[in-house]
């Protein structure tokens, strides 16, 4: 076959070929869609969890998943810090439980997407929780969830902190638990106090001032 003819067939061959491998590699690609993570984290001073947020996105980039690549992300900061952004913080879980690969939730709004994925099979990460918030995550320590949940607190429990107050102060009588109703944390953390079992408060009188 002249040479002439052998760059015609050649050329012919990769017009032909080139846009159905390329086609192909797209298809591909579209059929594997980045990992999706959602975050919904609340309203507080001084950076709404921020650093929660750029901990992970460097730690999935470190480990080879780069943004908007092979991983993508869904940042809801919510309106306010209190009970007022319950509604969107139920209505993102809802609109994403289809879609997400991991829920990642921030302080008390871990709660109210806890209820939503109950029985469903997206992994939930609670970062960070007051513990009393932690203990209605789970309905005990014996049975599965019914979701994939994990994650810290940072405050003790109303049990340990009467306590050391007793070993800290073994004259004290009262202990009064400063809240502020329109934060759902503080609600948890005040049924947490009134939920101590006989005993559980080491003679002190706990007294709710809101």
């Amino acid at each position: 076959m002249p040479l002439t003819i052998k760059w015609f067939a050649m050329t012919l061959l990769l017009g032909v070929c080139l846009p159905a491998i390329v086609f192909a590699q797209e298809s591909d690609t579209r059929a594997t869609p980045p990992f999706q993570v959602v975050i919904i984290r609340y309203r507080i001073e001084p950076n709404h969890f921020a650093t929660v947020v750029q901990g992970l996105k460097t730690a999935m980039k470190e480990a080879g998943l780069r943004e908007g690549k092979e991983v993508e992300y869904v940042d809801v900061v919510t309106g306010s810090a209190d009970a007022r952004s319950i509604a969107l913080v139920e209505s993102t879980v809802k609109k994403h439980l289809e879609d997400a690969d991991l829920f990642i939730t921030c302080g008390w709004v871990s709660l109210y997407a806890r209820s939503i994925l109950k029985g469903h099979h997206v992994p939930q990460l609670f970062s960070p929780v007051l513990a009393s918030v932690a203990r209605r995550m789970l309905p005990n320590l014996h049975a599965p969830p019914g979701t994939n949940v994990s994650g810290i607190y940072l405050m003790y429990p109303p049990e340990k902190v009467l306590r050391l107050t007793r070993l800290i102060l073994p004259g004290a009588r009262r202990y009064a638990y400063v809240y502020d109703s329109r934060i759902p944390a503080d609600m948890v953390f005040k049924k947490a106090f009134e939920s101590l079992p006989p005993f559980g408060d080491y003679g002190i009188k706990v007294t709710f001032l809101d």
